[in-house]
């Protein structure tokens, strides 16, 4: 049994589970993050009792005991953990601690930098801006929209992708409710509110914060993979109608590597999870997606055939890549 404490006020419980690699089964989760704990609380985790106390308090997540027993045999089993319960408690072999060290301290790097980024960015434009409600208020935003919108927060995020009405009253209302909690009606709102704009409107062409974004997302994956009960997620899973997407020149360009753009981590990751959990999504591209991509390559080689490239020159860079807004 599997219970989640839904808090809106803090990113924590999601940037939690960026150490937990791309694995989508609920158990794979549960086994990654008691691993963590271990790595988090060392010498203090003795029985299950323990490890849903660290669970609750790190992850915002109620475990039952048995399915926290049943993860730490599993563990032990695969030789990631050694010990049993009880006084000596359980120890996590040295190579795998020090892989699951490196991704967190990867994590909140990223994290850092993106906040001292935006922060820096937006306390030139608005010099009175209180930093400190600024970053409280983003992350309460971003929490509303993963946990209330799943994946689908990166799509709503994304400026570039054509935004339906109802998709700007959402954003607006999460917003608002972000703001309120925050700012309340204080003079700080309306620059609060601008500085989180800005945030938005530069998350597709910023790498870092897109990074940041993608992060936030694949946590809320396994955050919402783990709160499901394993039979519920297979029989949602099942139920799942077929669905043809159709890829435009961008995508193809980005998963070819011959394209330059922060979302194609985003690609890359969505071919990855429809393989690996055998999604029915079916990927085409239209005729003229065809011919488009033709007409530029066509185009670039025919630029590239036209010059002189010097030895030095080629040596040095090589092909150069094609560029698309």
């Amino acid at each position: 049994m599997v219970t989640s404490r839904p808090t809106d006020t803090s990113l924590q419980p999601l940037l939690s589970f960026v150490a937990v690699t791309q694995s989508q089964r609920g158990d794979d989760v549960l086994d990654q993050l008691l691993v963590q704990c271990l790595i988090v609380s060392p010498g203090n985790l003795v029985s299950p009792e323990d490890f849903s106390s660290t669970l609750r308090s790190l992850f915002g997540l109620d475990i039952g005991l048995e399915r926290v027993q049943r993860g730490l045999d599993r563990l032990v089993a695969q030789r990631q953990i050694t010990g049993s319960s009880g006084v000596a408690g359980y120890s996590v072999n040295l190579a795998l601690r020090q892989r699951i060290e490196t991704r967190i301290e990867s994590a909140k790097r990223l994290e850092c930098k993106v906040r001292e980024k935006w922060l820096a960015q937006c306390t030139a434009i608005f010099t009175t801006l209180d930093r400190d409600q600024a970053w409280t208020c983003l992350q309460r935003y971003l929490s509303m929209l993963f946990r209330r919108h799943g994946l689908q927060t990166v799509l709503l995020l994304d400026t570039k992708a054509e935004q339906s009405e109802e998709h700007a009253t959402l954003l607006k209302s999460s917003l608002d409710d972000a703001l309120t909690g925050s700012c309340g009606t204080g003079e700080q709102r309306p620059l609060v509110e601008r500085s989180i704009r800005l945030f938005l409107a530069t998350v597709g062409s910023d790498v870092d914060r897109t990074k940041f974004i993608v992060q936030l997302a694949d946590g809320a994956f396994s955050y919402y993979s783990l709160s499901a009960p394993p039979e519920v997620a297979q029989r949602l899973q099942a139920q799942l109608k077929e669905l043809t997407l159709f890829l435009d020149t961008n995508f193809l360009f980005g998963l070819l590597g011959l394209h330059v753009n922060p979302l194609d981590a985003v690609s890359e990751e969505l071919i990855l999870v429809i393989s690996k959990n055998k999604l029915p999504f079916k990927l085409r591209y239209h005729e003229a997606t065809l011919v488009e991509m033709r007409r530029t390559i066509i185009g670039i080689t025919g630029d590239l055939k036209g010059r002189h490239w010097p030895q030095a020159l080629s040596r040095a860079g090589g092909c150069p890549l094609i560029r698309r807004k």
